[in-house]
């Protein structure tokens, strides 16, 4: 898989908390990482938006006992898993909210499954990424703000509410918006979101998309 810069979801070193920071999608079925990524509000997203095909817990890395800065990073996923007692899975009742779960160590995986759903959804997860990283430098450039202050799900604190009640339950007209303003790209992020949630097709669900992507976010990808 060919990757660039964030992309490879290495670890990163925080100035401010003078400490590395990488955090890992994990699908413990079957002890597979999915995708890592040093900021951890990315890996959340990922984590609901795919959570309607799999079962994702979010894996603080740096706390393993053997972590290393080169340790592990989105080209080499498959050769690391995580013990059963070390992953806690959430009640499904809990989806509005993110458990993040410390690494006791990461162990050489030794037999390794071969999930070809986890595989065939990996470019989708990939692309997905990319449109979020995308939209949160587009709100950036175009409005001086970044994605801490900016709600990825725009009029709901997504900790306080259902996933699903978001998307689904949640009428909100944001039509009349140029795609050109704040609020155009939110409304266009959060259809975007809705599709990816729930169409599992990544082809159609690619085209399905093209709509809200304007030429400012479709550069950035």
């Amino acid at each position: 898989m060919e990757l660039v810069d964030y992309l490879y979801g290495s670890a990163l070193y925080d100035e401010d908390e003078k400490k590395y920071k990488q955090y890992g999608l994990y699908e413990p079925i079957t002890n597979s990482f999915v995708i890592t990524h040093s900021k951890l509000h990315y890996i959340t997203y990922l984590q609901h938006l795919f959570s309607s095909r799999f079962s994702l817990v979010v894996i603080d890395i740096t706390t393993s006992i053997n972590f290393d800065e080169k340790l592990i990073d989105n080209t080499c996923l498959d050769n690391w898993m995580l013990k059963k007692t070390d992953v806690r899975t959430l009640n499904p009742g809990q989806m509005g909210w993110t458990q993040v779960i410390n690494a006791t160590q990461l162990h050489k995986k030794i037999d390794k499954v071969d999930n070809s759903l986890l595989k065939d959804t990996l470019p989708y997860i990939i692309y997905a990424l990319k449109i979020i990283h995308a939209f949160d430098d587009a709100i950036s450039l175009m409005f001086g703000k970044h994605s801490g202050n900016i709600n990825m799900f725009p009029d709901y604190r997504l900790y306080d509410y259902n996933f699903f009640d978001i998307y689904v339950k949640q009428p909100f007209d944001y039509s009349s918006y140029s795609q050109q303003t704040l609020e155009g790209l939110t409304y266009s992020r959060k259809e975007i979101f809705n599709i990816i949630y729930t169409e599992f097709n990544y082809e159609v669900a690619k085209e399905k998309m093209k709509p809200y992507l304007n030429e400012m976010v479709t550069e950035l990808m």
